[in-house]
C-alpha cells in the first residue's frame, strides 16, 4: 500500500488460516511472517513472501512452534538476493540497424528492461553541428560551427535532432522513443540518412544515482508513396 491509502494488494499466503507479526525486508522486497492453517491453528510457522503480490508464500520452518519473526541484517553474513524485479540488473538492447524515421511519429531506438521498483528514462539525440549547418532550422548561431581559433583544440559541435521520456514499471520492458524535430527531419530530408549519438538516462525509483548510457544508431527518412492520379 502507498502512503496515500492507495495501491494495496494482497500478500501471498500459505493458505485459509491465520497470518500476523509480520517484519519487513530492510529493501522493502520481502515480507516474513508467522502463520498458521485453519484445522491446525495451533502449529504456528515462518512464510516469506514478495510485497509486491507475485510468487507464494515460501514456508521457513516446519516445526510449528515458530514465532514472532524480525528481519535482521548481519553485514559479515552475505545476504541473499530476493526474489523481486529489484534483485535483477537493468538491460538496455539498442536497435543496431537502420532505423526508418516518418514526420510526426516516434523513432524507437532500444528496449529497456527495468529490474528496479520503477524506472524513468529519458532519451536525446545529437548530429554533428556540421551536418547541419546550413539547414532552414539550425537551432543554433552560425558561430558554433566556426572554426577555432589558434591554438585550441578543435571540439565537435552537436545539435540536438530529438528527445522522448518513457516510464517504465518494476520488472516490465518498454521501448524507448526518440521524437526527431523538425532540425532532424530537415536534414534527413536533404541527406536521405543521418548518424546520431542517442544518450539515454535512468532515473531509479527511490535512488538519486542516475545511469547513463549512450550509442550510435543510423535514421533513414522513410518516403512516403506519391497519391495517385
Amino acid at each position: 500500500m502507498n502512503a496515500d491509502g492507495g495501491g494495496d494488494h494482497p500478500v501471498a499466503s500459505p493458505g485459509e488460516g491465520d497470518a500476523r507479526s509480520a517484519s519487513w525486508s530492510p529493501d522493502g522486497s520481502r515480507i516474513v511472517y508467522e502463520g498458521a492453517l485453519i484445522g491446525n491453528i495451533g502449529a504456528r510457522n515462518l512464510y516469506i513472501a514478495n510485497t509486491d503480490g507475485s510468487g507464494g508464500a515460501q514456508p521457513l520452518t516446519g516445526d510449528g512452534k515458530s514465532k514472532a519473526p524480525a528481519w535482521r541484517v548481519v553485514s559479515s553474513t552475505p545476504q541473499a538476493p530476493p526474489p523481486h524485479p529489484g534483485a535483477q540488473k537493468p538491460k538496455v538492447v539498442w536497435i543496431t540497424k537502420r532505423i526508418f524515421v516518418s514526420a510526426g511519429r516516434p523513432t524507437y531506438v532500444a528496449s529497456y528492461f527495468c529490474g528496479a521498483p520503477g524506472c524513468s528514462v529519458s532519451t536525446e539525440g545529437k548530429a554533428k553541428g556540421a551536418v547541419v549547418a546550413g539547414l532552414r532550422f539550425r537551432p543554433a548561431r552560425a558561430s558554433v560551427f566556426a572554426k577555432p581559433k589558434q591554438g585550441k583544440a578543435k571540439r565537435p559541435k552537436w545539435v540536438v535532432i530529438g528527445h522522448g521520456k518513457t516510464k517504465i514499471p518494476a520488472g516490465q520492458t518498454r521501448k524507448l522513443a526518440l521524437n526527431v524535430n523538425r532540425t532532424g527531419i530537415a536534414a534527413l530530408e536533404k541527406l536521405g540518412k543521418l548518424t546520431v549519438q542517442v544518450t539515454i538516462k535512468v532515473k531509479i525509483k527511490g535512488q538519486k544515482k542516475v545511469i547513463t548510457k549512450s550509442h550510435a544508431i543510423h535514421l533513414v527518412l522513410k518516403k512516403g508513396k506519391k497519391p495517385k492520379k
